[in-house]
């Protein structure tokens, strides 16, 4: 695979990781497999009291905090690491 993903807050972005599983955009199984998989990221996000929006293959998170950028992606990825 060659996707690849990242986190940006405003003009911050973090580092590149390449994507090692995934499946194949058009595949039959493609939709099923992504709800299973997608399916449990609202109860995380809620159990973090985040705000969020999900549509389609985009999910956006919703934060208001007066902190600067490097501790809120410290704070991201202790809740992306509930995930």
């Amino acid at each position: 695979m060659s996707q690849k993903q990242f986190v940006q807050v405003n003009d911050c972005r973090s580092t590149q990781h390449s994507l090692e599983r995934g499946v194949p955009q058009g595949s039959v199984l493609g939709l099923l497999l992504y709800l299973l998989y997608t399916s449990p990221i609202a109860d995380t996000i809620k159990l973090h009291k985040l705000h969020h929006y999900l549509y389609a293959d985009d999910t956006q998170l919703y934060i208001s905090l007066k902190l600067t950028v490097a501790t809120i992606f410290h704070w991201l990825s202790i809740v992306l690491n509930t995930v």
